[in-house]
């Protein structure tokens, strides 16, 4: 079955990534060589490839389709399935289910006193699809109650979950949502900044469904079950019944289902086919994907059956060991065997994990989890226990005692920059030399030589060449310039535009800024600059420091709010950030560039955006202008004051307003190539029209964000810029600009 499912996977791989999947065939056809497979292993072989390259090209077709209607015709007013249903301060989120697919959702709340609870509930909703690349989400705008219903066969299951959930919310234990995350899988109740710190210090697996909750199910049902001296049939048929209603609690997630399928195949299976563990996994890996072909993009899915591979490939090695060893090499293996998701989908080796795994892994499988189901149990009975609620509580202090611990080692992050399909198949080749190591030549050998070649490995695939980005951040502003040896400076971070300065919402960052940063490789930002204190330029900063490694904050002191300017100050005192006044640093040099910060400043103007700092950037015969939002006075000032050479690249200023770059000023720097960053159909129909034309007359190559995408300028050699092309928008357009 295992090369059936390898086969599978070469039809699976040639959609998306031809070269892995020629270098798996070429693979399996020296298997069969040496193996000497029969004429109908071969022939299923064959099959498997074909068959779930069609499935999968067939599904993908589908959704294509789905988006496309969904894109072209975003209203709906339609039955939807609320798969969770999560309070926020003034509205709801989850995942609900559409068309048998599921979508993130938001729902903003009408009435204060709103407490229904849509889990699991068919109802009629009004809303709008919004995409952001590959993301979508349905605004609800309207929830018909009346048409609420439920008819599903797993209602009564429902109910009780409904019914146990607040139990434990009242319970009086202190995080009833990490109880509830250990049982079901469901982290949407947790807070973020606690998944965000657990997923810093490469934990955040735990949470998910795995053999070890299974395990531990099975064991306690066993352990309970024997003593009452109940015949075995009749053991196993309840242990599949309670395994089979446990996967209707996690909402049948990947990583569940394997480790429930696989439980239960293993107990039905005769005792002399249970060795034969990595067909079973095989045999579940290409049912789950011909139940559910979706399941293949599934993060969750990818990391679970991959984890399990390398533990079982390695299980010759594992079996000798004494049991608390045995833990320690599985959380190595769950390192390694995670290492190529990790890097492709987070451009992130999780090095933490290799330290926090020794403790937690154990911590987990014998101490926390099995005191979470023990306390599940026992909660229908004794629902304000204060020795069991103590009990539970001192187990999350001693958890977040140690989080704290891993957490003094976050700010050394390792990154590892976009992976092309050749070097892809590099790190896996390089993953299973890893895993051939440790079984026949030890722990200490495979860790030494992964460390040492991953080190070799991040540097060689590191692109050695300046560049400038701008992100697409919407109606807001985001540039970063980069240096040949990764050094960087970041020019405002983007955020929404508010009336005033707020760092409550972080998803620009998050979602398109920091990934992108990933994707270079870069560590650490030697000066991050904020042109002038509009939430659209600095929303996502604190974010930012809170999240990356900065070394120098570039600020016009003058021009900030006391209360900001103290928020700011007190930020970087505890983050170790020094903060530089534009008005005393002048310029910087960073390798061969040289940046300066042109003062063009008016301080007696009531508008912010006569505040900005102007940036110059001079590298390799490259003249590159950064406007921020500064207007036509600022204009005036520069052209009096500098000399300002002509301009190759040009951040056109204040997003194409037609309060900035005037006619004389156009005319004396005659940039090259004009970069706008604006937000799509932003209600201030920015860039102005009079503006793009004003660039395009004095021969200037104009580019829009909210056209283009992120806009990639290549520095060195051949210049040359990669952007969105509007005629395919999955797809990336390359033009030379030398």
């Amino acid at each position: 079955m295992f090369y059936i499912a390898l086969a599978f996977l070469v039809g699976v791989l040639w959609i998306k990534f031809k070269v892995i999947s020629i270098s798996l065939i070429l693979t399996l056809l020296l298997l069969i060589m040496i193996k000497r497979l029969n004429i109908i292993i071969l022939l299923l072989m064959f099959i498997s490839a074909i068959s779930s390259f069609f499935l999968i090209s067939s599904y993908n077709q589908t959704e294509i389709k789905n988006i496309n209607s969904l894109y072209n015709e975003p209203f709906i007013d339609d039955f939807v399935t609320f798969k969770s249903f999560t309070p926020k301060s003034t509205y709801y989120t989850g995942i609900l289910n559409y068309k048998n697919k599921d979508y993130r959702y938001f729902y903003k709340i009408l009435k204060s006193n709103f407490k229904q609870d849509l889990t699991h509930k068919s109802c009629r909703v009004k809303g709008e699809f919004k995409f952001e690349k590959e993301l979508s989400l349905l605004n609800i705008s309207t929830v018909q109650f009346k048409s609420c219903q439920e008819n599903n066969i797993f209602t009564p299951i429902y109910h009780h979950q409904n019914y146990i959930t607040k139990i434990i919310h009242k319970s009086g234990v202190t995080h009833p949502e990490r109880i509830l995350a250990l049982i079901t899988g469901d982290t949407s109740l947790i807070d973020e900044y606690y998944k965000s710190n657990i997923k810093d210090i490469g934990i955040y697996h735990l949470l998910a469904i795995s053999g070890t909750h299974v395990g531990t199910i099975i064991v306690l049902v066993y352990q309970l079950l024997v003593r009452l001296n109940i015949p075995l049939v009749l053991i196993k048929g309840v242990t599949i019944l309670l395994l089979l209603i446990y996967a209707v609690y996690t909402g049948f997630v990947p990583s569940a289902m394997r480790a429930i399928s696989i439980a239960i195949i293993i107990l039905m299976l005769p005792i002399h086919f249970r060795k034969s563990s990595i067909h079973v996994l095989s045999f579940i890996f290409v049912l789950m994907i011909l139940l559910n072909p979706q399941f293949i993009n599934h993060i969750g899915f990818q990391f679970s059956f991959l984890i399990s591979l390398f533990i079982i490939l390695a299980k010759p090695y594992i079996s000798a060991l004494k049991p608390l060893k045995c833990l320690f090499i599985i959380s190595f293996l769950a390192q390694l065997g995670s290492i190529v998701i990790n890097t492709y989908h987070f451009n992130q080796f999780q090095w933490i994990g290799l330290l926090s795994n020794f403790i937690f892994v154990p911590f987990y499988s014998f101490i926390l989890f099995p005191s979470v189901i023990i306390y599940f149990i026992l909660i229908h009975f004794f629902q304000h226990s204060f020795l069991l609620n103590t009990y539970i509580n001192m187990l999350f202090k001693i958890h977040d005692w140690l989080v704290q611990l891993f957490l003094n080692l976050n700010h050394l992050k390792w990154y590892i920059p976009k992976l092309n399909q050749y070097s892809l198949l590099i790190l896996i080749i390089l993953t299973l030399i890893f895993l051939y190591i440790l079984v026949y030549r030890g722990f200490v050998t495979s860790v030494l030589s992964f460390l040492i070649v991953l080190i070799i490995f991040t540097h060689l695939i590191r692109p050695h060449y300046a560049e400038l980005t701008l992100f697409d951040v919407g109606q807001g502003d985001s540039i970063l310039f980069k240096t040949k040896s990764n050094k960087s400076v970041l020019i405002d971070t983007g955020g929404k535009r508010n009336e005033n300065v707020s760092f409550k919402h972080n998803n620009i960052a998050k979602y398109k800024i920091l990934p992108s940063i990933k994707k270079k490789g870069i560590t650490t930002i030697n000066y991050l600059v904020i042109t002038h204190p509009h939430a659209d330029h600095m929303g996502e900063l604190i974010y930012f420091l809170n999240n990356i490694n900065v070394n120098n904050l570039v600020l016009n002191i003058e021009s900030f709010p006391l209360e900001l300017l103290k928020e700011v100050t007190t930020k970087c005192k505890e983050k170790k950030i020094n903060i530089l006044d534009v008005n005393q640093v002048k310029k910087i040099d960073i390798d061969n560039s040289k940046i300066s910060f042109l003062n063009s400043f008016i301080p007696l103007s009531d508008d912010k955006n006569e505040h900005s700092i102007v940036t110059l950037i001079e590298y390799n015969g490259i003249n590159i202008l950064l406007m921020g939002d500064a207007t036509v006075n600022n204009e005036d000032i520069l052209l009096k004051r500098y000399n300002l050479p002509k301009i190759d690249i040009l951040k056109v200023g204040h997003h194409g307003s037609r309060t900035s770059s005037s006619k004389l000023f156009i005319k004396d720097i005659e940039p090259k190539i004009s970069l706008i960053s604006s937000g799509k159909n932003n209600k201030y129909h920015l860039p102005n029209l009079d503006v793009i034309q004003r660039l395009k007359y004095y021969g200037s190559k104009v580019f829009d964000t909210q056209d283009n995408g992120e806009l990639t300028i290549n520095l060195d050699e051949e210049v040359y810029i990669v952007y969105r092309d509007n005629l395919n928008q999955k797809s990336l357009a390359r033009e030379s600009v030398s």
